[in-house]
């Protein structure tokens, strides 16, 4: 069951908040990120918005690698919403083991106005997006360039910034060459 709020559409997850703010229980079919990778091949890039369920996605990758069945072959590039800094070490975990090598923090206010988070969608406001991926994906401190995965732990300088909702980030991996 996902939550499904009328005016806030991209907003829609199975957290009980989002009843409580006025949305509609849908039942719907639950389909894992492995799965998309199994029922499509290959892909070079994966960009993973699930609200409040990144986590989620990042783990059925995971175990989509260790079980029986055809393993589905990971893409190059992912991106994902940093929805919580209580996450980030899981995330870092998870795509460490997944065989992910590097990382970019990168900033998502300059690619989503404030209007596309807020609803308030018109003609002003011709579409909302993430930014640029992969090689051309731009961390918050590092620009284009790339930082070993290892160091994610310890890069935390953006979170004062999302705590405080100024900003928010995506975070972007790179599998090993």
């Amino acid at each position: 069951t996902i939550f499904a709020l009328p005016h806030r559409p991209e907003q829609s997850n199975a957290q009980k908040w989002v009843e409580e703010a006025g949305g509609v229980a849908e039942a719907v079919r639950t389909v894992e990120c492995a799965d998309l990778l199994r029922l499509f091949g290959s892909v070079t890039y994966m960009k993973i918005d699930v609200e409040s369920s990144t986590i989620d996605c990042l783990e059925s990758l995971a175990s989509s690698q260790s079980g029986g069945g055809r393993i589905p072959a990971l893409p190059k590039f992912l991106s994902m919403e940093l929805e919580a800094a209580s996450l980030f070490d899981r995330f870092h975990e998870v795509l460490r083991d997944l065989g992910y090598s590097k990382y970019k923090a990168c900033r998502q206010y300059v690619y989503s106005p404030a209007p596309c988070e807020q609803g308030e969608y018109s003609s002003e406001v011709p579409g909302c997006g993430s930014g640029p991926f992969g090689e051309a994906a731009v961390d918050y401190r590092r620009g284009p360039r790339w930082s070993p995965i290892d160091d994610l732990p310890g890069d935390r300088e953006w979170v004062a910034e999302f705590e405080r909702g100024h900003d928010w980030f995506d975070l972007h991996a790179r599998l090993a060459d």
